[in-house]
């Protein structure tokens, strides 16, 4: 069996910014995001959700391609050792 995990890709949504000289005020503004969100983010405290990621990349320019990135490994490999998805949306069917 083959786990799907994701990320959040920080560097895309950092790189937008800087290119817009932007500053993270103003990138939470423009997306709607909080701005400890997005301190958050870019630190890699948290993990967002699809919606947040949604906003980011409209107020940047990115797509879901840009914003994610996708790992596949073998089961188990993460230390989830029943199975389960090691990394998703959340929500039924992961994509809530």
């Amino acid at each position: 069996m083959i786990l799907v995990r994701w990320q959040p890709n920080i560097r895309a949504i950092d790189e937008a910014r800087l290119r817009r000289c932007w500053t993270l005020s103003r990138l939470s503004r423009e997306a709607r995001v909080s701005y400890p969100t997005v301190i958050n983010l870019l630190r890699g405290r948290t993990k967002p959700n699809f919606g947040t990621l949604e906003q980011l990349g409209g107020a940047l320019g990115l797509s879901a391609a840009d914003l994610i990135q996708i790992f596949e490994e073998p089961a188990g490999a993460s230390g989830n050792d029943d199975g389960s998805r090691a990394g998703g949306f959340g929500g039924p069917g992961g994509w809530g």
